[in-house]
């Protein structure tokens, strides 16, 4: 069975889609071993974790290792490098070791493969995902406002808090990873008993997931979580980021 590498980037929404890539590049139709390179999270400024083992494990068509040890080959990042030559991300096949997936591989042009392959790969992550059956809708929509890092100080979130509420109806639930800056710009509107937050601040990226499964149609600003969300709960997805709505739309349609 051949080998598949995977560096690890960012958080859980990121690390699906180099899950998903990974088993693109797996030569086995039914079984894929996957190991997980963790090194690289310890540099980002904000804490990560490696959350797809959180409720992953092993499963039936999946076989994920952790490597924790350095390796010198993943650590050259040769990907990274080949991509500042060739202006895109690039999976790289060393005969000896493996494949090596070393970037975000976030729109449509990475994913060429057969729809029934693609559809494939997308089972094997509900199944590992998602193990009870998918919850009854709480609510047609759902509002999901990503802050932070998105912007580049809060004086920016709470404008685009305002105009995110201008747009989207008060009958749609809100998920936000900053609860205390939504909270304070809906007081200043004098909106705030008009909106129903779900309150995620103590939840564990899994559980904000889980938490998305269960509407007709999300909205957000480019999350990649809750384009997983969406993809694997059947929902449709209105998302700001044009890679991820392109992408979005050609996997629905292949998933009907």
């Amino acid at each position: 069975m051949k080998q598949v590498h995977v560096v690890l980037h960012g958080g859980l929404g990121n690390q699906l889609f180099q899950i998903f890539k990974s088993i693109m590049c797996s030569s086995e139709p039914d079984k894929y071993s996957i190991n997980l390179y963790s090194n690289l999270l310890k540099n980002y400024s904000t804490a990560r974790e490696i959350e797809v083992l959180n409720f992953i494990g092993v499963g039936e068509k999946i076989d994920f290792k952790l490597k924790n040890a350095a390796d010198i080959l993943l650590d050259l990042r040769i990907p990274k490098v080949l991509q500042q030559i060739f202006r895109k991300e690039i999976v790289i096949k060393i005969p000896w070791y493996g494949v090596v997936v070393d970037g975000y591989f976030q729109a449509c042009r990475y994913y060429d493969e057969p729809d029934e392959k693609l559809v494939l790969a997308i089972s094997s992550i509900r199944n590992v995902m998602i193990d009870e059956e998918l919850p009854v809708r709480k609510s047609k929509f759902l509002n999901h406002i990503r802050l932070g890092d998105f912007f580049s100080d809060d004086a920016a979130c709470s404008k685009y808090i305002k105009n995110r509420l201008e747009l989207v109806s008060s009958a749609a639930d809100i998920v936000t990873n900053d609860e205390t800056l939504l909270y304070s710009t809906m007081d200043c509107l004098g909106v705030t008993s008009k909106y129903n937050v779900i309150e995620t601040a103590d939840y564990s990226a899994y559980e904000v997931f889980k938490a998305m499964l269960g509407y007709e149609l999300i909205i957000t600003n480019g999350s990649t979580l809750a384009f997983w969300a969406a993809i694997l709960s059947g929902a449709e997805l209105r998302t700001s980021d044009a890679n991820h709505q392109a992408l979005f739309d050609k996997l629905s349609s292949i998933l009907v």
